[in-house]
């Protein structure tokens, strides 16, 4: 970060961004997600995160089974789970 910060694009943009810049507002951070890590999809990458922390929250391991996965991803088919 500090090498953007100290890049001439950045200096050239921000010396006069009152020009062009009325108000500037951040917003705090609710949640951070992985949904890709190594390359894999995480639970969140698979099925939302909100759907991952329901899923972590009630300890429904039973919905990270192979079986659940390939049903959930379109990889199997021939079974209905109900």
């Amino acid at each position: 970060m500090a090498t953007f910060f100290d890049s001439e694009a950045y200096t050239s943009v921000v010396k006069d961004y009152r020009n062009y810049i009325k108000q500037f507002v951040t917003f705090r951070e609710q949640g951070t997600y992985t949904f890709i890590d190594d390359g894999k999809l995480t639970l969140a990458g698979q099925r939302t995160s909100t759907v991952a922390e329901l899923i972590t929250s009630l300890g429904a391991t039973n919905q990270t089974e192979d079986k659940i996965l390939n049903l959930m991803l379109g990889k199997d088919k021939s079974t209905l789970v109900v």
